[in-house]
């Protein structure tokens, strides 16, 4: 009597074909680098305080924004986020770095937000959308 081979050749081909597949689908997209340079917009209150070209930042340096409770923003090449806050919750700190147009965060107690925006007009690639829901 003939064993039966539990897995054969074919099934592995099968099986990195399907694996290969499912990395092509649901690869994040925010892993491609956006076109054009990245800004950083720092509102307090709802008015634009000051923008920042990410793509321009040399070296590291922390703004301490003039609002109540305090809070430090860090740029860095590339990046910008809240180092610090005079808040009990720290939300806003524990966000982490923004590096991507449509990347957002606020302190709600200092009414203070950042957000990111490509020179395209807040899309990542020029004018598609931003997000496809099925």
């Amino acid at each position: 009597m003939e064993k039966k081979k539990f897995f054969r050749l074919a099934d592995l081909i099968l099986i990195l074909v399907l694996a290969a597949i499912a990395l092509a689908v649901f690869l994040p997209r925010e892993l491609k680098k956006p076109d054009g340079n990245v800004t950083a917009v720092i509102t307090q209150d709802g008015e634009v305080v000051r923008k920042i070209d990410l793509s321009s930042v040399k070296k590291p340096y922390t703004i301490a924004l003039d609002c109540s409770p305090k809070a430090w923003v860090t740029v860095e090449p590339g990046c910008i986020f809240y180092s610090k806050a005079n808040c009990k919750d720290q939300i806003c700190v524990n966000t982490g770095k923004l590096d991507k147009p449509g990347d957002s965060a606020a302190c709600l107690p200092s009414r203070t937000t950042i957000r990111l925006e490509s020179n395209g007009g807040g899309a990542v690639h020029g004018n598609g959308p931003d997000i496809i829901s099925y």
